[in-house]
C-alpha cells in the first residue's frame, strides 16, 4: 500500500473513532436523561430526550456530559482530543497535490494520525465503561420501577 493509500485508510480510521466518541456520549446522555425522567414522572417535566442531542458536536456533547458524570480525569481526556478531531474533521482532507506527493509529509501526518487514534480507542474504552455503568442504573430503574 502506497503512503497516500495509508493516510485516507487512517485518516477515515480516526474519524470514525470520533463519530463513535460523540454516539457514546450521545447513549451516555439518553440514559441519563431517561433516568431523570423515570425519577421525576408526574412532579416535574423533564422533556430532554436522544433527539436533543443527536446532532450535536463533540463539543457540544461534551459540555452536557459534564453534567451529568464526575470521572474529571476521562472529560480531560476528551476535551484534549477536541482540537485533534476538528484537525481530522476539517483540516486533514485538505491537501495540496505536493503534500500528497511528499513521502515525508505524508509519513509525519500518519504518524500523527495514528496517535490520535490511539488516544480516541483509548478515550473510547473508557468512555464505553461510564456509558455501561449508566445503562445498568437505567436498567435496574426500569426493572425495579424504583430507586437505583
Amino acid at each position: 500500500m502506497s503512503l497516500h493509500q495509508e493516510y485516507w485508510n487512517k485518516l477515515g480510521n480516526a474519524l470514525t473513532n470520533f463519530q463513535f466518541i460523540e454516539e457514546s456520549i450521545r447513549m451516555y446522555l439518553h440514559f441519563s436523561y431517561r433516568i431523570v425522567s423515570r425519577k421525576l414522572e408526574n412532579r416535574i417535566p423533564f422533556n430532554f430526550s436522544y433527539k436533543d442531542v443527536r446532532k450535536e458536536s463533540l463539543g457540544t456533547l461534551l459540555e452536557k456530559f459534564e453534567k451529568f458524570n464526575s470521572n474529571t480525569r476521562l472529560i480531560k481526556k476528551i476535551r484534549s482530543l477536541t482540537k485533534e478531531r476538528n484537525f481530522i474533521a476539517h483540516r486533514a482532507y485538505l491537501m495540496t497535490s505536493e503534500e500528497q506527493k511528499d513521502d515525508k509529509y505524508l509519513s509525519k501526518q500518519i504518524k500523527k494520525i495514528e496517535e490520535i487514534i490511539d488516544k480516541s480507542n483509548k478515550c473510547f474504552y473508557e468512555l464505553n465503561k461510564e456509558t455501561e455503568k449508566v445503562s445498568d442504573i437505567f436498567e435496574s430503574i426500569k426493572t425495579r420501577g424504583g430507586e437505583p
